[in-house]
């Protein structure tokens, strides 16, 4: 999520909390494990920074997830619902 321009990111590894290496949830982002079928099912919380176009940087951030995701851990990704939480200015972004 770094790599993707308008949204401010949420704090926390995503990874450790994913593989169950942290026993604190990360801020914003709330990922559910089915074990039966292998796949995982993700919901993240950001901000997006005033004037963004809303539903292409959600299929970004979409995309970007489901690819780094089965790529660091060979989970199918059956879902990420993304939550855009505030609109904040450009400044804001860059704190």
């Amino acid at each position: 999520l770094a790599q993707i321009e308008g949204i401010s990111l949420v704090e926390g590894n995503f990874i450790d909390h994913i593989l169950g290496r942290s026993s604190e949830g990360v801020k914003g982002i709330i990922a559910e494990q089915d074990d039966k079928n292998q796949s995982i099912n993700i919901k993240v919380e950001v901000n997006i920074i005033f004037g963004t176009n809303i539903p292409s940087k959600a299929e970004e951030i979409q995309t970007k997830i489901t690819e780094e995701v089965t790529k660091l851990t060979g989970l199918h990704v059956a879902s990420v619902h993304v939550v855009f939480k505030n609109v904040i200015s450009a400044e804001q972004a860059g704190k």
